[in-house]
């Protein structure tokens, strides 16, 4: 073998050996692209806008003094659900899967006691309006009172929440101890 042919070869293995270093880097690329585009997702900073954030720290320390779980951003789906045999079953449970509330709280079994929906300036829409009337026939149907909070002061919260969940006996209740 000569001289001439030795460098062609070498030449040929080097060009050959760039040439797959440059198809592995682009078949890399083009599947991070694809991924990129099958998963368009990026974290948010906070799972609570700044005014619901605001509400959150009023209702926290409420919530601990009262010994009751604060949870964020419930499904409406995740602790309701649409009666078995229900004409119509899924037109009502899609109803209510996109759908959330703001805060629920609840007792140490994580059953909930009181919905608090943040009433900012987004509800004064009329499609807002319209899904808070539903959401809140929802409520009225299972039972769970919703609280519809506009501000953030501690101690109107405080008051309010404490009379939704000790509400005094009704008018001509006996509330007497009666002895054994």
């Amino acid at each position: 073998m000569n001289n001439t042919t030795l460098i062609v070869i070498v030449v040929l293995g080097a060009c050959l050996l760039a040439g797959f270093k440059e198809l592995s880097r682009r078949r890399g690329k083009v599947a991070d692209e694809s991924a990129t585009e099958r998963m368009p997702y990026a974290m948010k900073n906070s799972v609570l806008t700044k005014n619901e954030y605001a509400l959150y720290q009023t209702l926290k320390p409420i919530a601990a003094e009262q010994g009751l779980d604060l949870l964020v951003k419930v499904r409406l789906a995740d602790f309701l659900y649409v009666q078995k045999g229900t004409e119509k079953y899924q037109t009502w449970l899609n109803k209510i899967t996109s759908k959330h509330i703001d805060f629920l709280l609840c007792d140490k079994n994580i059953k909930p006691l009181l919905a608090v929906e943040l009433d900012d300036s987004t509800h004064d829409r009329p499609s807002r309006a319209e899904r808070d009337s539903f959401v809140d026939e929802v409520y009225r149907t299972i039972g769970l009172d919703v609280l519809h909070a506009r501000g953030y002061k501690a101690e109107g919260l405080k008051a309010e929440i404490l009379q939704r969940l000790n509400p005094p006996p009704p008018i001509g209740a006996d509330t007497a101890a009666v002895e054994p």
